[in-house]
């Protein structure tokens, strides 16, 4: 007897098939440049980390993204398999088929690229991968973004040669604060000893990466970390916290005032007058910075977990729609750091907009600092334009011979004495032939 299987299904069955050969894309980057990558062991020697094997790190994990001329590859899965297992274990996500076009060795760009940021993910998971999707869309518009992996902390990592390594649960809640404040410290140490290293890194690849003026971004603690090497290092010129509490000395001392552009992001509800660590950041800070929260969002809406949620998931999760989400996460983490490392002007960090009714401009402080405006071209090199120091009046350009150049990343902040020996500009010109003209 013949069996009629009703049209409807037999067109179900072959799109789960190919579904299930061809993947599920992730969202897209929206820039001009495809995404390359190469992953680092960095050694670092830490006798006080309070998760590696008898309390002593030798080295973390970072994978270097950055823009690349070269064609995407075939679409692969963009999760370990390893790491997928465990979040569908614990929480019923269903996201072994989703794939990005990653090309990991890409060429670099022969015209350089646009400044480099640090980002680091939330606590125990998931790893750098989990924010994949908001990473490559800022290294398609031109930034390079380092992003680390604790190893032993993160639920899942890979090294560079193949080696698994399998941390703490995602699940992990046997902590205490103090515990926090201690991987905390670690975190930032790293990162901190990072920013020294960069620089021979970069040489000995000899890659077109900015080595100065970082942007710092990470979620939950590693959006603390972020501002806290905003706080620590001079080589930082801003940094975003994403939806994540203080720690350290940033939320244990007044003396935590960045004087440097920052930005937070919080899910529903989660602003200075709920968290008492960033009612204490908007008490200390004197400079330029906003804190914005998304209604129908909860924590783990600002990682890829948004979208993760679409193809289903026990866990808790915001109602606002995962790819709205996205497009959310992206656009007000690149406006900030277009706005304040590249100079371009973003109304959108300033006043509400119809376009983003779920956001809240919750808090908006400009500070005792201002915008560089460029005050002629150098007499000699029509690559810099001279900017007007922070209130010191226009620059003067025959001084230039007896001063050192320092690069300046469309803002000047903090007193005028500080840039006393150096001259503060502005190299339009390095940062490739698409950012040419733009300050002149």
């Amino acid at each position: 007897m013949k069996i009629q299987i009703p049209w409807l299904l037999t067109l179900w069955v072959w799109a789960s098939l190919a579904l299930a050969i061809l993947g599920e894309p992730i969202p897209a980057p929206t820039g001009e440049y495809n995404v390359g990558a190469q992953r680092f062991v960095v050694p670092f020697l830490d006798e006080e980390d309070v998760v590696w094997p008898n309390g002593i790190s030798t080295e973390y994990l970072v994978t270097l993204y950055y823009p690349t001329s070269d064609e995407k590859p075939c679409p692969k899965p963009y999760l370990e398999p390893e790491l997928v297992e465990l979040y569908e274990d614990l929480w019923n996500y269903n996201i072994s088929h989703l794939t990005s076009t990653l090309r990991w060795n890409a060429s670099y760009l022969e015209e350089g690229t646009g400044p480099t940021l640090l980002f680091g993910p939330g606590g125990w998971g998931p790893p750098t991968d989990g924010s994949y999707i908001a990473i490559s869309d800022l290294v398609s518009h031109g930034y390079v973004v380092a992003a680390f992996d604790h190893v032993y902390e993160q639920p899942f990592v890979r090294y560079p040669n193949g080696t698994g390594v399998y941390g703490l649960s995602p699940a992990f809640n046997n902590y205490t604060l103090a515990w926090v404040e201690e991987l905390h410290a670690v975190r930032a140490r790293q990162q901190l000893q990072f920013i020294n290293y960069f620089p021979s890194l970069v040489s000995e690849l000899d890659a077109p990466f900015k080595t100065t003026d970082f942007g710092t971004f990470g979620v939950s603690l590693g959006g603390s970390v972020a501002l806290t090497l905003a706080l620590e290092s001079d080589a930082v010129s801003a940094a975003i916290n994403v939806d994540g509490t203080n720690w350290g000395r940033l939320n244990s001392t007044s003396d935590s005032d960045l004087k440097k552009p920052s930005m937070i992001l919080g899910f529903g509800g989660h602003n200075a007058n709920s968290d008492r660590t960033w009612s204490n950041y908007r008490a200390w800070q004197t400079g330029w910075w906003r804190l914005f929260s998304v209604d129908g969002s909860v924590h783990a809406d600002w990682e890829d977990r948004t979208y993760w949620k679409v193809f289903g998931t026990t866990a808790t999760m915001g109602p606002i729609n995962g790819n709205r989400m996205v497009n959310i996460t992206r656009t007000f983490i690149r406006a900030f750091f277009d706005d304040v490392l590249l100079g371009a002007e973003q109304p959108l960090l300033d006043t509400p907009s119809d376009e983003f009714s779920e956001v809240h401009w919750d808090e908006i402080h400009d500070g005792d600092w201002e915008k560089n405006t460029c005050s002629g071209v150098l007499a000699d090199s029509h690559d810099y334009c001279a900017c007007q120091q922070y209130s010191d009046g226009p620059v003067d350009h025959a001084a230039t011979a007896k001063v050192a150049a320092r690069v300046c990343f469309g803002y000047v902040w903090g007193p005028a004495e500080h840039f006393s020996d150096s001259l503060t500009v502005w190299n339009a010109h390095s940062l490739g032939p698409r950012y040419e003209g733009q300050y002149d």
